[in-house]
Order: structure tokens, then C-alpha cells, then sequence
């Protein structure tokens, strides 16, 4: 996937390529070189989203076996069963099967005592299912800003128009006569901007 044709900045790109890691926004933002805050607010981008989408979706079907084992494992955490681990055919007195690496790699905690398994627990089904749901696109969050007491956010500038503002700043980055910290600067305020223009928090 060409991630170019998102028209993303280079900051932007940044968060989605370290958002599909771990699917934590907050962190993901930290690490683009935004304030932690500016996650969600930057996930709410549809542009960011589609990305976001298409990436992962990509990276499930492809050769990179480290993203699609983590799919697969999930998946296999969503689908275990403890019939997987022990034979119910005397309900009174449930015997514990041999458990295969496969199976294993489902069971989250094990108790021993005297050397044999006194307790086993699997990994949480219901969570494992929403992490496959979330890797899917399958919820999507709508996100609403508001100002004190619920008042709509006002936002001030210097410049009559904003597409004005964020017009020269596109100049100021394509003319690469900035340094690489100056143009990280600016690609973050154009984004605040952007996004406070859209709705979101915050006072320029």
C-alpha cells in the first residue's frame, strides 16, 4: 500500500504506522511526536482512519508473519474453549486432556500444586473477540468536542481565512528551506489547526 495517497503529513504517516502496532492512540501520537492528547483527535481524521484501515487490512493478508500471526493468535484466544482443555464426558469429575502446544498457547494462567495443574484459565474470551473486532474496523468511535458548560469551542486566529494560514504553511514545508525539527513544527501545527478548524479542542 502506497500510504502516499492519503495526502498525509509526514507526521500523520508517522501516527499511522505506529497506531497499528498496538492500537493505542495515545501512545501512538506520543510517539509521532505529538502531545498524547492529540490521539484521538487525530484518529477521528477520516483520511487518518482509511489509512489506518487499509494498512492493517494489508498486513493481515500479507508475508509480514509478524503482524498476521498476532491476528492469528487473537483469533485463536477468541475461539478457545475449556472443552479444549478437559473431557466433560463425566460432568462430576471433568479430566484434564493432554494439552498440545497449540492449546498452550491459549492458556493465560496455570496453578500447580505437587507438581500437577491444580487450576488453569484461559485468556479472556470476550476481550480477545473485541481485539479482533478492533483490528477489523468494526467499532467506530464518533468523537464530539465541546467548549466550558457544553459551549461550542471558539477558535481565534491571526488570519482572516484559514485556508489562507494553512496554505503557507504547505509553502513553508515544500520549500524545504526549514530545517528537519522545523518542518516536524509546523507539520504538528498545521494539524492542531486543521483539526480545531474541523471542531476540534482547543484555542489557536
Amino acid at each position: 500500500m502506497d500510504i502516499e495517497q492519503y495526502g498525509l503529513t509526514n507526521q500523520q504517516k508517522r501516527f499511522v504506522l505506529e497506531y497499528i502496532t498496538d492500537l493505542n492512540h495515545s501512545e501512538a501520537a506520543k510517539r509521532a511526536g505529538y502531545a498524547k492528547e492529540m490521539g484521538t483527535a487525530l484518529l477521528s481524521r477520516p483520511q487518518v482512519q482509511q489509512a489506518i484501515q487499509d494498512l492493517s487490512h494489508e498486513l493481515a493478508e500479507s508475508k509480514v508473519m509478524s503482524a498476521k500471526e498476532a491476528w492469528e493468535n487473537t483469533s485463536d484466544m477468541a475461539r478457545a474453549s475449556m472443552a479444549d482443555v478437559y473431557d466433560f464426558s463425566d460432568p462430576e469429575n471433568p479430566k484434564l486432556k493432554p494439552l498440545s502446544d497449540e492449546v498452550m498457547k491459549n492458556v493465560h494462567e496455570i496453578e500447580l500444586s505437587d507438581g500437577k495443574i491444580k487450576k488453569l484459565k484461559l485468556y479472556n474470551r470476550k476481550d480477545a473477540q473485541e481485539m479482533v473486532n478492533r483490528m477489523h474496523g468494526l467499532y467506530t468511535v464518533k468523537h464530539e468536542h465541546s467548549g466550558p458548560r457544553g459551549q461550542p469551542i471558539e477558535v481565534t486566529h491571526k488570519y482572516d481565512d484559514m485556508e489562507e494560514l494553512l496554505a503557507k504553511m504547505d509553502e513553508m514545508i515544500e520549500g524545504k528551506k526549514m530545517k528537519q525539527a522545523e518542518i516536524i513544527d509546523v507539520e504538528i501545527k498545521k494539524d492542531e489547526l486543521d483539526i480545531a478548524r474541523s471542531g476540534g479542542e482547543g484555542t489557536v
